[in-house]
């Protein structure tokens, strides 16, 4: 299997682990959801995020990656193959918010 179809296969995965629901989108708690794992993937100490902050951040990722302005996000928007793949955006989006926060305390 070619390197872009293990991470297209690997980003299916991850997108069904967040689509609760099972309907092939990601919104609401589900985008709060993928918010919560990035920000514990990328901070230090992997802690959690409060509800407050992680319903901004779910939104920030939306407002990014809502490629047709639907206000869910489907896995053609959630997918590497994308150009810029989503998590390159979507833990940018993060990272910077940590960075923010951090200088903020």
């Amino acid at each position: 299997m070619a390197t872009m179809d293990k991470m297209v296969e690997r980003a299916k995965q991850q997108f069904s682990k967040f689509d609760a629901n099972g309907n092939g989108l990601l919104d609401g708690e589900e985008l709060e959801d993928l918010a919560a794992w990035l920000w514990k993937s990328f901070k230090p100490g992997g802690q959690e995020i409060c509800n407050e902050i992680k319903e901004v951040e779910g939104q920030k990722l939306l407002n990014v990656l809502d490629a047709n302005g639907d206000g869910v996000m489907s896995f053609a928007e959630f997918e590497p193959s994308r150009g810029l793949a989503w998590p390159l955006r979507g833990c940018g989006i993060l990272v910077l918010n940590l960075l923010q926060t951090r200088l903020n305390q």
